[in-house]
């Protein structure tokens, strides 16, 4: 995936309709890695009003793994959001980018 996409999925990422910033997040997920450009766009989609943005944003989080420590604040205060899904996703993801050890 080229720099231009990664930019375009950042855009839907302000999107006004949830399932369009839901399935940008999943599309960044799938990235991995190559997908760090991203960092600054899915640490806010972390405070999206919809719940299964903050939770697609957590999991692609987790995927980019130890390139998106700066992520882990944000991760942290994920942890305590009112939806189980979404916390979930978030300790998942700080167990990606922080693997036991």
């Amino acid at each position: 995936m080229d720099a231009e996409t990664v930019e375009r999925l950042i855009g839907q990422l302000r999107d006004i309709e949830a399932a369009v910033r839901q399935r940008a997040a999943s599309a960044l997920a799938e990235l991995g890695p190559l997908g760090a450009a991203a960092l600054p766009a899915l640490i806010k989609a972390l405070d999206d009003r919809s719940c299964g943005v903050r939770r697609r944003a957590a999991e692609a989080l987790g995927q980019i793994g130890a390139a998106a420590g700066q992520a882990l604040p944000a991760l942290t205060r994920a942890t305590r959001d009112p939806i189980h899904t979404v916390r979930n996703a978030a300790w998942a993801a700080i167990e990606r980018i922080r693997p036991r050890r």
